[in-house]
């Protein structure tokens, strides 16, 4: 962090996100170097009305020597309606040298952290331009002191009691939690009533699914009796939840640090909520989301998050539900979201019942969006609904759902029943008013008409107006029409633009077999790999293959590339490394390239390696170093890749009780991923009723595979049950819904 704030106050524009639990020091240390700065620097915290909005409005204002302050990035970055702009409004400042410098400064936990850097591996990409900004900008903070910092600590223990107790009572070298106040939390959390406990995991259950920090008071109180058991729920005193509120309210039972709950102090110019909202102290919240990540919730729960949740909230919270498996909670969220006018409810709601193949009411619900939402939404919704109906062979109803948009102007429309040129004019109003994906629409228009060089042009518009899909699209056009040569020039143009599209620039130059071109397309690869773009590193790799068959670079001055990347904190260039040094026969040494790049979080190392170990005999080394390596992973997608591979080997070596054992040991620690990939293991091995209990365990904690399930319920021979699973979702309880109905209000 200190040679990102130095190279600041160089005049280098940067950024550094602190990733590491609650109460660990990462606050403190943004500000220590805050304070560092010298005389001139400015502060900014954007926060009113709202985080994320307050940046996308007032970024324009950022000058030279500003931190921007992101504390809890991901209220900023993960924000649903405006992460995006606030991602792409970073980039464009820190790229942009006549700005600079300027400081980006942010803290985040360990679970946003991996959602905002694991790639999705289906569905929608929402954090594309988040994950491009944070590429390698992560700073781990140790949950615990080292054995040397504990010395240090000693060291000044004797004029500090605080750090004197801290050393004597914190538990495993936690001591900024215990300065923090976290062990009078714990311990006012786990010798609460009954009523009070349940506030204080109501609360914790509410965040860790989704809704923000501001907890409304009337869900808290209607949540508490899906905690309680009959016999604790019938023999509250009457006064039992004045009691309660006392109690999880107390500040100085906790020693200094915030009580388990406790109410927020308005800021100027917000607008007061309807009620009173609460807050959960940081670290009952990350205990919460560690703890009771597999719980099963009730009903009751359900239903007061449905009936009592914030408006902002509702959608992360259908998400959540939905999940789980719980289709019907996720629509009631969706739905009352929708009905106060969250556009983002209603794409998720649509997607969600024609994921369940619920026609008519997906139907229904896009007549509802035609009549009461904002217009805008009409038409990527469009789209959907009529492939859904052409999916379910009723192509004449698709058909007149076409016709019919169309006499209501809908471009799309006009364009599939050939009436191009009205279609065009829209998309050309839509370009001037500055939307650069109409003309890319007009683009995909044109090149169905045939009038490919119009075509074209559209997207070189597109494109040069911030289109995603226009520079490709104009590329594969010359390219099909044999015009190579302005292909090259079109790539160029666009490199120059942004480095990371050398990497489309060096394929093709590559296609030409010429050496000089192979010579400017390794030039470009260098060029779109200091930009952070860890894809071109791989396809770099496997260009350079040809380039050393025929002589143009030596295998040497490619590893040493790709070594000399890793300074950049690429970490997967050691793994593409390794696998050159694997082809030239140097086993041994790519084997340490390939661990190093594991322990870096690359998966395709990790299964490399894995691998190469197997083929040289050493399967059970290759078994223990993937075991010890899924309890060292940083991103859960890397976690659950690790435990795969060890449990794929284990199978393939015809170890597979070995395998499901071992994988139900870490499923009993808690471990979430051992629970999905046990439930394939034994579904695998014929264990089905075993499996389906992982699954349905795996889905308490998020992590539901309903077509895995219906499979499975399918092979069993219960049909019926897979059917309505699908079209219905689970109940809280853990069995397949009956039949509900999802259509929209009347009127």
């Amino acid at each position: 962090m200190r040679t990102v704030v130095d190279a600041a106050t160089s005049g280098q524009s940067g950024i550094a996100l602190l990733v590491g639990g609650s109460s660990t020091g990462k606050s403190r240390a943004c500000w220590e170097a805050v304070k560092a700065l010298p005389d001139g620097w400015r502060l900014w915290h954007p926060i009113e009305p709202n985080r994320a909005q307050a940046v996308v409005e007032q970024l324009a204002l950022v000058g030279p020597q500003t931190v921007v302050w992101l504390n809890e990035s991901q209220h900023y970055l993960l924000d649903l309606e405006k992460g995006e702009q606030v991602a792409s409004g970073l980039r464009g400042v820190l790229n942009n040298s006549r700005r600079g410098p300027v400081l980006v400064l942010g803290t985040i936990w360990p679970e946003h952290w991996a959602t905002l850097t694991t790639v999705p591996g289906a569905g929608p990409d929402l954090h594309a331009q988040a994950r491009q900004l944070v590429k390698a900008k992560g700073i781990e903070v140790d949950t615990r002191f080292s054995a040397d910092e504990l010395k240090d600590a000693l060291a000044v223990s004797g004029a500090d009691p605080r750090i004197a107790e801290a050393l004597d009572c914190a538990h495993q070298g936690e001591i900024t939690q215990y300065l923090a106040g976290a062990p009078a939390l714990l311990e006012r959390y786990r010798t609460a009533s009954a009523a009070a406990r349940a506030l204080i995991e109501a609360a914790m259950d509410a965040r860790r699914l989704g809704h923000g920090p501001d907890l409304p008071l009337s869900m808290l109180e209607a949540a508490v009796p899906g905690y309680l058991t009959d016999r604790e729920w019938d023999t509250l005193p009457g006064d039992w939840l004045e009691r309660a509120w006392a109690y999880v309210t107390d500040t100085p039972a906790c020693r200094g640090a915030h009580s388990p709950l406790y109410r927020p102090r308005p800021r100027s110019g917000q607008p007061p909520h309807a009620e009173p909202q609460y807050r959960l102290a940081d670290y009952l919240e990350q205990h919460g989301r560690l703890h009771r990540r597999m719980v099963r919730l009730p009903a009751d729960v359900w239903d007061a998050l449905v009936d009592h949740a914030n408006p902002t909230d509702r959608v992360a919270l259908g998400e959540a539900a939905h999940r789980r498996g719980l289709l019907q909670h996720g629509f009631r969220q969706y739905a009352k979201a929708a009905e106060l006018g969250e556009s983002e409810a209603y794409k998720k709601l649509i997607f969600m019942l024609k994921q369940a193949n619920r026609v008519d009411e997906t139907l229904a619900w896009y007549r509802y969006v035609i009549d009461n939402a904002d217009a805008a939404l009409a038409f990527p919704l469009f789209r959907v609904v009529v492939h859904m109906l052409r999916e379910a062979k009723r192509t004449d109803e698709a058909d007149e759902w076409v016709r019919s948009r169309a006499e209501a102007g809908d471009l799309y429309a006009l364009g599939e029943v050939g009436r191009t040129s009205e279609a065009l004019a829209g998309y050309e109003r839509a370009a001037q008013g500055g939307d650069a994906e109409a003309l890319a629409h007009a683009g995909f228009l044109l090149r169905k008409a045939g009038r490919i060089d119009e075509a074209i042009d559209c997207f070189k518009r597109a494109a040069r107006g911030g289109s995603n899909s226009g520079h490709a699209e104009a590329a594969d056009l010359l390219e099909q029409h044999g015009r190579a040569e302005e292909v090259i020039d079109w790539l160029r143009e666009c490199a120059e633009r942004d480095a990371s599209d050398g990497l489309i620039l060096g394929v093709q130059l590559l296609r030409t077999g010429k050496a000089e071109d192979f010579e400017e397309a390794f030039d470009w690869y260098q060029r779109a790999a200091e930009a952070n773009n860890p894809l071109v590193i791989g396809y770099a790799t496997k260009q350079m293959r040809r380039m050393i068959e025929i002589g143009v670079i030596r295998l040497e001055d490619a590893i040493e590339w790709l070594e000399g990347l890793v300074e950049a904190r690429h970490g997967e260039s050691l793994g593409w490394a390794a696998e050159l040094l694997q082809e030239a026969g140097q086993e041994d040494k790519a084997l340490d390239w390939y661990r190093c790049s594991a322990e870096r979080g690359n998966p395709r190392a990790m299964s490399r390696r894995a691998d190469l170990l197997r083929h040289k005999g050493r399967t059970d080394e290759a078994i223990d170093w993937l075991k010890e390596l899924s309890r060292k992973g940083s991103y859960s997608a890397f976690e659950e890749a690790s435990i795969r591979k060890a449990a794929d080997l284990l199978r393939e070596e015809g170890r597979t009780q070995e395998a499901i054992d071992w994988l139900r040991d870490r499923a009993n620690e808690g471990d979430i991923h051992a629970l999905v990939v046990g439930a394939r293991t034994l579904r695998s091995a014929g264990q089905s009723d075993e499996a389906l209990d992982w699954y349905k365990a795996a889905a308490n904690a998020g992590y539901f595979g309903l077509e895995e399930v219906a499979r499975l319920l399918h092979e069993k021979g219960q049909t019926e049950e897979a059917a309505r699973l699908l079209r219905y979702g689970l109940e809280p309880s853990g069995s397949v819904a009956e039949p509900w109905d999802a259509w929209p209000p009347r009127g």
